[in-house]
């Protein structure tokens, strides 16, 4: 876009330099310059335009407006310049930079010929701009995405685009991108890696989870919630990748449970059950035989 740097005097014989560049398309750039000072006979007000300098100088009789108009004059005059001057107030110069037209191209994009083959392509990339969720325009600027290139073949071949007159099957289709995906979820694999799952299909892998063991898991500190403490009887932790070494694997979306074996310890409850019933037998007999001899002595 045409674009000015705007310079104010503040004292005579000050020059306002401004640049003005191509303009944009269609577009039309205002910059305003303003000249000031102390008006003195012979004082010289000058502009730089593109290189270009517009110089005027005063009489005893001048005034601001009179420079001003004396340099709008002058800078209309060259018709090179890709701008024009009008006056915008006490002692301002407007510089308009010259706005462009441009055609627009209403060729058909794609022209078959009587084969329903190509006989001419007109359109190459296109350019998307304005997504509504935020993502980079596609427009080949440094700091965004690349246009879209376009590929529909060979003139004169039947390897892309075709147009004929009844149904027909394409040969093969081949892909080299996906559509713009929003975040779906995460999957975390055996040894611990999470992917990130997005809704046109893509994955990409976000971080490893690792696993810290202990050379004495006997030594260390039990916590509320299912956590342990380091401490100095179980030593320094080492982090390895899950499945490796001494490391078990992860397994996602799933709840530890109890490692009592609820058959056996059934087994076990009832057995010591037993056992006590019999020792609570042999003390009721022993003691129904103790009253039996007491009974006899007397």
């Amino acid at each position: 876009s045409a674009s000015a740097t705007n310079v104010t005097s503040t004292a005579n014989n000050t020059a306002n330099v401004v640049a003005i560049t191509v303009p944009a398309v269609g577009v039309a750039q205002v910059n305003d310059v303003t000249i000031a000072g102390t008006i003195e006979a012979g004082d010289n007000y000058s502009i730089v335009v593109n290189g270009t300098t517009f110089s005027y100088n005063l009489t005893a009789t001048d005034t601001i407006n009179t420079a001003r108009d004396a340099l709008i004059s002058l800078i209309n005059a060259d018709a090179a310049l890709p701008v024009t001057a009008s006056a915008n107030g006490l002692g301002v110069v407007r510089l308009t930079a010259d706005a462009t037209n441009f055609a627009i191209d209403t060729s058909y994009a794609l022209v078959f010929n009587s084969s329903g083959l190509l006989s001419a392509i007109n359109v190459a990339e296109v350019e998307i701009l304005g997504y509504a969720n935020g993502a980079a325009d596609m427009d080949d600027a440094a700091a965004n995405s690349p246009q879209i290139t376009l590929d529909f073949g060979t003139v004169g071949e039947a390897n892309g685009m075709t147009q004929f007159g009844a149904a027909f099957t394409p040969v093969f289709i081949t892909q080299n991108g996906s559509q713009f995906g929003t975040f779906a979820g995460v999957t975390i694999s055996e040894n611990g890696l999470v992917t990130a799952l997005f809704d046109n299909g893509e994955t990409r892998p976000v971080y490893q989870i690792p696993l810290a063991t202990f050379t004495n898991v006997n030594g260390l500190e039990t916590r509320t919630g299912n956590a342990w403490n380091q401490t100095q009887f179980s030593g320094d932790y080492t982090l390895r990748v899950a499945g490796g070494g001494a490391a078990g694997t992860i397994v996602q979306s799933t709840l530890e449970q109890s490692t009592v074996d609820i058959g056996e310890e059934f087994t076990n409850m009832i057995v010591v059950q037993r056992a006590y019933a019999s020792a609570a037998k042999i003390i009721s007999t022993a003691d129904a035989m103790l009253e039996q001899l007491l009974q006899v002595k007397r």
